[in-house]
């Protein structure tokens, strides 16, 4: 009799592992690629059954099901400003100790003879090098604080783009409500999108005030962000 107990409870704890190994494996085959300042922490924090990368490693893979955010490049360059700001107030960062305005940024950027000329510089130029340098260097997560590797936030949306082809969702940070609606309806997705995103405001009033887009502020994103400019406009 106990034997028989004993086979029973046996059985059900395979079928028990294997339904779940079956979740689990289905689970891990969804990625979000997390670009920074893409709502992305919103879209982690409302589904967290799926699994979010980090902004470093935010490139799609094959054989996997590949959700990413793109976002006007104006607009996501006054977040990324203010952002960096209030952790730069906060002691937490360095990038901006010398900038108080994103105006401030793109005059020391164009202007050669400023003494912070090279700081706007390394904060503005990037490379696929310098994200790897990114990587290495924030190994326990937030913006490293060495002046020579900035804050990823920095970095333009179309480098986690190149690989386009193996990226299966391309939502629209301006559209998002209307775009994880057209997610639910798939039906090997829509277990997984069973509420609407909770996308709140993290930038204060107090900061945006500091990133008019003056015209050399408008000359600058499309000097840096140029190619972002171009992928928006194709998925606008």
């Amino acid at each position: 009799m106990k034997n028989g107990i004993f086979y029973i409870i046996l059985f059900f704890g395979f079928i028990y592992l294997y339904i779940n190994n079956n979740h689990y494996e289905k689970f891990s085959n969804i990625r979000f690629l997390h670009i920074p300042k893409n709502a992305g922490t919103s879209f982690r924090e409302s589904y967290p059954n799926i699994y979010s990368t980090n902004h470093f490693n935010a490139f799609p893979l094959k054989n996997k099901i590949n959700i990413i955010i793109i976002r006007n490049p104006y607009s996501r360059l006054q977040s990324i400003f203010a952002h960096i700001q209030k952790r730069t107030n906060d002691k937490t960062c360095n990038d901006l100790v010398h900038f108080k305005t994103l105006d401030s940024l793109a005059k020391a950027y164009y202007n050669t003879n400023s003494k912070f000329h090279k700081d706007a510089t390394k904060l503005l130029y990037w490379t696929k090098n310098k994200l790897n340098l990114y990587k290495i260097f924030n190994k326990n997560g937030g913006c490293p604080r060495r002046i020579d590797i900035p804050c990823i936030h920095w970095a333009p949306q179309y480098f986690y783009l190149e690989n386009k082809k193996n990226i299966d969702y391309i939502l629209r940070f301006e559209k998002l409500d209307s775009d994880i609606n057209l997610l639910r309806k798939n039906k090997d997705l829509k277990k997984f999108f069973i509420r609407d995103i909770n996308h709140k405001k993290k930038s204060s009033d107090f900061f945006k005030k500091n990133t008019e887009i003056t015209p050399l502020v408008s000359k600058l994103v499309k000097d840096i962000y140029g190619l972002d400019i171009v992928l928006y406009k194709k998925y606008k």
